[in-house]
């Protein structure tokens, strides 16, 4: 038998008191199912509470709860004598006997308070629930015949059916298998001739090949961000009254269609939807990714007053937090927007920080770099460094010519490296420690900004007045907010750093705990510290002076601080690469520090100077005058004035480089978040501070996030709990999604609610494999799709047995494929396709097949019907507007999409028979059929021409009885009647 791990033990041991079976803890158990929801909170009916033991003494309306001299005395005895609570169903007798006894041994209570979610009942989820437990790492079912297992799910899936004594389909035939898995994973049919190759190839490889090819295709990421879209409620136009059309929406589909073909880790895939301007800077997609936070529907009337507003903001963010809580997660949060969650364990509470964590997302228009004048930027670049570093070969000669230059001692430091010689401190023996990915290599201290630390031993006296120091070269430009060097306590929460472009891009700064003592130096953006070194400095007067010095010049103009901090003995280090602990989000530092020095005093501006003279990383003007010759200055001035023209060249770019507008999330700073009573915006109570939704097992848990944390900080954080590989929500979640896509229904059948009212797991054991193995893949989409179309499981017939459709009806337990109608995208494309109408342009703006009218500051969107093949790209790229009439595809339950669309309705109606056949989309391709298909003119009979259609649109031939039918209409009426007639076939229309 599996047992269970060591941390899930210590979890029931500690979190879930009310599991022990002593008297005492079964009296809670009864207490939190049959009374605690009127009876605890603010206030509980009759004014009695019953969370705690002096509540229970204090009692209500009628008199104590229990008396303390007597406990048989009191409101609870006589309610338990009378038989009357809870109203509509009083306790059973055992329950009823068992409390009174509990009663009679002092009405104990094993904790200080009782938690009404500390345990599932009959009416609702508790901390305990199944999807909040962790992630769990089950044996293969060893009851299974080897014969029916492809992939490790199938063990579990046949040992389901085996317990149920259902029997699992024969294997479909090929020409089914083929057709089923190029819908399925691309949204169109295979040709006839991918269908002809798949038959022929009866190696073992035959069918893994085809899957291969198809994961490999553009198509792929089409067709599976379409699923993707549904869920995050994707719409290109506002909603509500106005529902003005969002033009520059488009850029967030087309980098979900990247991403899913790059087989982007799907941790990395939310993370930059939440918080990629700070986890992922220098990634220029993530302002794209940020389009997620956006997508949603967006008030715009808002009228003069200010609880007006207010609703109106109120009601975006329970938006926001229902998309995140429901996608990642699978929990409704949003249900406790007014008052704790009914049915789930999350408080009123829970959802405020929540939404803290997100106050500080705007809807907007962000400027993104123009990708052709990004590449003439990086050619640039790439031409300085080229020639910078032809400039560091001719000074290397006066450099050698010169010999070592003792460093003149200005004042002693506390503390002194040359990251190119190693990681002694050759000055206060402080001894380094390397984490992450930091390294040491002849160029430096190398930080790759993701994970990358060096962390000194704890200094030996206090430290005030200071000079921090450092020769640096810069990774990128693009980067927001690491640290270069920095003094701070052990646990961060006091520091002081040289820190570039946390408030100011491209600016270096004085970063400090809550930016107690960091003002604008007001200097010039950086352009050179990617290429080559640079030296910086930052001094800490005593009078709260601080000065900062690049390239032994004042950088921008000093400031007057509030005054210095002290940095203790004992308890504060010198860190490299980071600007604070922890060491995540954007406090990290990508480049290499070539030397860094600290000093106990102020150094004045000629002692800077002086360093930066002195320092063997550069040589004076003099120097070289004095060490090179003739031939070497001329060809050193050349080489510069080819770098001024090269700089000039850059700022010119830069400044166009911006005139590429997307609709994204806008950053703002963070407006307090006030708890509403009952969610009213007329009664805030408390602030509230950014926090996570409790899920008891895993640490991440634990996570806190500063009460006066930026936005961005805010996201990462919240983005990393999400992500965090304990978290056992986050897995199930997407792998449930993947499974409900390629069977029609998932492993638990309500995609975005794991919570009391969602459906239960079918296969449990199933869901918790696939889920390990997901990360164990590094959270690779398409490893996990391979993974489940491999699978016997899938490659099932979809023939129905009588006897098994009365054990399992609805082929929960999948004993056969369960065969269901393409969604309505897939129709038009398939149809488009087959048709020889199809045009594949990728990405860029959409096609609008819709007539747009402006009323009185309204939109409106009317559609048209027309064959054009600009209108004939995959139906991802189609323009959507919410609420309007999607035309055909309304009729084939394409979801409005002004809300999520976790799990698409299934209907069946004559509206869709009467749309397809006698529609105008369907009349205009079987007309044109034979101009888009030019083979098909060079057919000289009748019978050649019905192969070619049955081919091209069913992927097989026509049998014997079809031919003749297909014959005598086709020599009456032509081949277009013929084509409408197939392309209206279950045949056609249905995954089978």
């Amino acid at each position: 038998m599996l047992k269970p791990p060591l941390f899930l033990i210590i979890f029931l041991s500690t979190s879930m008191v009310v599991f022990a079976q002593s008297p005492d803890d079964v009296a809670m158990k009864i207490i939190v199912e049959n009374c605690l929801d009127c009876h605890s909170g603010a206030k509980p009916k009759g004014g009695l509470n019953l969370s705690t033991r002096e509540n229970l003494l204090k009692g209500g309306d009628n008199g104590p709860g229990i008396e303390i001299n007597n406990f048989l005395k009191g409101q609870m005895k006589d309610v338990l004598d009378e038989n009357r609570m809870p109203p509509k169903k009083p306790l059973d007798k055992t329950s009823s006997a068992h409390l009174k006894n509990w009663l009679t041994s002092g009405a104990k209570y094993p904790t200080t308070k009782i938690d009404i979610f500390s345990t599932t009942t009959s009416k609702r989820a508790g901390k305990d629930w199944w999807s909040l437990r962790p992630l769990q790492q089950p044996l293969l079912p060893s009851s299974v015949d080897h014969k029916y297992a492809f992939q490790p799910l199938d063990h579990f899936i046949f040992d389901g059916l085996k317990k149920l004594d259902l029997k699992p389909a024969e294997l479909a035939d090929r020409r089914t298998l083929i057709r089923r898995v190029y819908l399925d994973l691309i949204g169109l049919p295979p040709s006839p001739e991918d269908v002809a190759d798949f038959i022929e190839d009866k190696s073992i490889n035959a069918f893994p090949k085809v899957v291969d090819k198809l994961l490999a295709l553009p198509s792929y990421g089409e067709k599976w961000a379409r699923h993707w879209l549904d869920i995050v409620r994707y719409g290109e136009s506002d909603g509500f009254e106005r529902n003005a059309p969002r033009p520059n929406s488009w850029h967030y589909r087309d980098w979900v269609i990247n991403a899913l073909n790059a087989d982007m880790p799907y941790d990395q895939f939310v993370q930059m939807q939440i918080a990629g301007d700070r986890i992922f800077p220098d990634s220029s997609d993530s302002i794209l990714a940020m389009g997620f936070l956006v997508a949603g529907i967006h008030n715009t009337v808002l009228g003069s007053n200010a609880d007006a507003k207010e609703q109106a903001r109120q009601d975006e963010m329970e938006d926001l937090v229902s998309s995140i809580g429901q996608t990642f997660l699978g929990l409704t949060v949003n249900c406790a927007r007014c008052h704790d969650h009914k049915f789930d364990p999350i408080t009123q509470h829970d959802y405020y920080q929540m939404v803290a964590n997100l106050s500080g997302v705007r809807q907007g228009e962000r400027p993104i770099p123009n990708e052709t004048i990004v590449k003439q930027l990086i050619k640039t670049n790439e031409e300085k460094a080229e020639l910078y570093k032809a400039l560091s070969d001719i000074e290397k000669i006066a450099l050698t010519k010169m010999g070592a230059k003792a460093e003149s001692i200005i004042s002693k430091p506390i503390a002194q490296w040359d990251f190119r010689k190693g990681d002694k401190d050759s000055q206060g023996n402080l001894t380094l420690k390397l984490e992450g990915n930091a390294k040491l290599t002849p160029k430096g201290l190398e930080l790759d900004g993701k994970n990358s630390v060096a962390r000194s031993s704890t200094l030996k006296n206090d430290l005030k007045e200071k000079t921090l120091e450092a020769v640096v070269i810069l990774s990128n430009l693009e980067q927001k907010g690491g640290g270069a060097i920095t003094v701070e306590t052990t646990d961060g929460n006091l520091f002081d750093s040289i820190v570039f472009a946390e408030l100011e891009s491209a600016k270096w700064m004085a970063g400090s705990n809550f930016h107690n003592r960091t003002q604008s130096f007001k200097g010039m953006p950086e352009n050179e510290a990617h290429l080559k070194p640079i030296h910086l400095a930052i001094t800490y007067s005593d009078d709260g002076k601080i000065t900062a010095y690049r390239n032994g010049k004042t950088y921008g103009a000093p400031y007057q601080s509030k005054g210095l901090a002290v940095f203790p003995a004992n308890g504060s280090i010198i860190a490299f690469g980071i600007r604070h602990e922890p060491p995540s989000g954007n406090h990290l530092f990508a480049g290499t520090i070539l030397k860094a020095r600290v000093f106990d005093k102020a150094l004045n501006s000629s002692d800077i100077s002086k360093l930066f003279e002195e320092s063997e990383v550069f040589i004076s003007e003099n120097d070289l005058t004095i060490n090179l010759n003739q031939e070497q200055i001329v060809l050193r001035k050349t080489i510069k004035d080819k770098i001024a023209k090269l700089e000039s060249d850059a700022r010119l770019l830069s400044s166009k480089k911006g005139n590429a507008i997307i609709y994204s999330a806008v950053s703002v700073s963070p407006s307090p978040t006030k708890f509403l009573n009952r969610g009213q915006v007329t009664e805030p109570g408390i602030e509230v501070a950014p926090g996570n939704i409790p899920v008891p097992s895993f640490p991440g848990n634990l996570t806190k996030i500063a009460p006066n944390s930026s936005d961005p900080e805010r996201r990462t954080a919240l983005a990393k709990w999400i992500t965090a590989k304990e978290n056992p929500l986050f897995t199930r979640v997407i792998v449930n999604r993947i499974w409900h896509y390629h069977f029609g229904n998932g492993i638990v059948d309500t995609p975005s609610d794991f919570g009391f009212n969602g459906s239960k797991p079918t296969h449990p054991e199933l869901l918790d494999y696939l889920s390990q193995s997901f990360i164990d893949s590094g959270f690779s989409l398409k490893q996990l799709h391979r993974t489940i179309v491999l699978s016997r499981t899938y490659q099932q017939e979809s023939k129905p047995s009588a006897d098994s459709l009365k054990k399992d009806f609805d082929n929960r337990y999948l004993w056969r494929w369960a065969p269901r109608r393409l969604d309505a995208e897939s129709i038009r494309d398939s149809a488009l396709k087959t048709s020889g109408t199809f045009n594949q342009e990728m990405y860029g703006p959409g096609f609008s097949d819709y007539k747009t009218e402006s009323n009185n500051g309204t939109t409106y969107y009317h559609p048209i019907e027309k064959l054009d093949f600009s209108l004939s790209r995959h139906s991802i790229y189609r323009f959507t507007p919410r609420g309007a009439n999607q035309g055909l595809l309304d009729s084939f339950d394409c979801p409005d999409n002004s809300s999520a669309a976790p799990k698409r309705s299934k209907t069946t109606t004559p509206i869709q028979a009467l749309a397809f056949w006698n529609g105008p989309f369907t009349q205009n391709l079987s007309e044109s059929y034979s101009k888009n298909h030019p083979s098909f003119d060079a057919l000289t009979s009748t019978d050649q021409k019905i192969n070619h259609i049955f081919n091209h649109l069913l992927q097989r031939p026509p049998l014997d009885t079809e031919k003749s039918k297909a014959l005598a209409l086709v020599e009456k009426h032509g081949v277009t009647p013929l084509i409408r007639a197939i392309l209206n076939t279950n045949e056609f229309l249905t995954l089978e």
